[in-house]
C-alpha cells in the first residue's frame, strides 16, 4: 500500500478504537490509585503506587521534552504507528525522551493484557530489555495475536528469547506472586494516568502533557515540526533532518 493508503488505514483504525473505548470497553481498572499529585505529562519514576516500576524511557532520559504514548500491543493502529515512532526515537535520541505506557483493552484484544504483562516483566530485567520486548511485540504482532489462549503466553515467551530476554527469569516474574502483584499495580497506575488524560483510544500521544492529534502523529513531516517547535521552546537544537525524509 502507498503512504496515503497506510495513513487512511491507520486513522480509520484509530477512530474505530476510540469510538469503542468511548462505549466503556473494559480496560485496566484504576479506581484505587490516587494520582492527584502526579505530573502525568512528565517521566514518572518508581513508587509504591506503581509497584516500584517507573516509566520505560527511550532516548534522552532527562530531556525537558517528553513524548508519551499509550498503546495496546494487539491494536492494529498502534502497530501502524510503531515504525514511525521507532524511527523518530532514533532520530531524536539525543533530544527527546520517549515514554511508553501500557493501556491494553482485553475485551477488544484478547492477547493484549498478556503481552502487556510480559513487556512490563521484561522491564524488570532493564530498560533496554523492555524496549527489545516492546519492539518485538509490534514487529511480530501478526505471529502472536492469532495464538490460542493455551499457547499465547508460550508463544510470547519464545519471541522474547529471540531478542535476548532471559526467558526463565521472565517466566518467574510473570508467574511469581510478588512480581505479578507489582505488574498489576503498574498496569493500574498507567490506566489511572490515562484516565486523568481523558484518553479516548489507542494509540494516544502526549507531548509535554498536551495531546498530539492523529493528523499530526500520522504524518512524519508534521510530527517532526511539532517536536522541533517544542525543543526550540527550551533552546534545544533539533537534529538535522534528511532532506529525503
Amino acid at each position: 500500500m502507498g503512504k496515503k493508503t497506510w495513513i487512511i488505514f491507520g486513522l480509520v483504525c484509530a477512530v474505530f478504537v476510540a469510538v469503542i473505548v468511548g462505549f466503556n470497553v473494559a480496560a485496566p481498572k484504576a479506581t484505587k490509585v490516587d494520582i492527584s499529585n502526579v505530573n502525568i505529562g512528565k517521566i514518572i519514576g518508581p513508587s509504591a503506587q506503581n509497584g516500584q516500576i517507573g516509566d520505560s524511557v527511550n532516548g534522552k532520559q532527562d530531556s525537558k521534552v517528553v513524548l508519551i504514548e499509550y498503546g495496546d500491543y494487539e491494536c492494529s493502529a498502534c502497530a501502524y504507528a510503531y515504525p514511525r515512532i521507532h524511527a523518530l526515537s532514533i532520530e531524536y535520541k539525543d533530544e527527546v525522551a520517549f515514554v511508553f505506557r501500557n493501556y491494553p483493552i482485553p475485551s477488544l484484544h484478547p492477547n493484549a493484557l498478556t503481552a502487556a504483562t510480559v513487556a512490563i516483566a521484561a522491564s524488570l530485567q532493564g530498560n533496554d530489555v523492555f524496549w527489545k520486548m516492546h519492539d518485538a511485540l509490534y514487529e511480530h504482532q501478526e505471529t502472536w495475536i492469532s495464538s490460542s489462549i493455551d499457547n499465547r503466553l508460550n508463544d510470547i515467551y519464545n519471541l522474547a528469547a529471540t531478542v535476548g530476554v532471559n526467558k526463565n527469569q521472565l517466566k518467574k516474574d510473570v508467574t511469581g506472586d510478588a512480581t505479578k502483584k507489582r505488574i498489576d499495580q503498574k498496569l493500574n497506575f498507567d490506566a489511572a494516568t490515562a484516565k486523568k488524560f481523558n484518553l479516548q483510544g489507542t494509540p494516544s500521544f502526549y507531548l509535554n502533557g498536551k495531546e498530539v492529534s492523529s493528523d499530526v502523529w500520522s504524518d512524519d513531516t508534521k510530527f517532526r515540526e511539532l517536536l522541533d517547535k517544542e525543543l526550540k521552546k527550551y533552546n534545544i537544537t533539533p537534529p538535522k533532518h534528511d532532506s529525503a525524509s
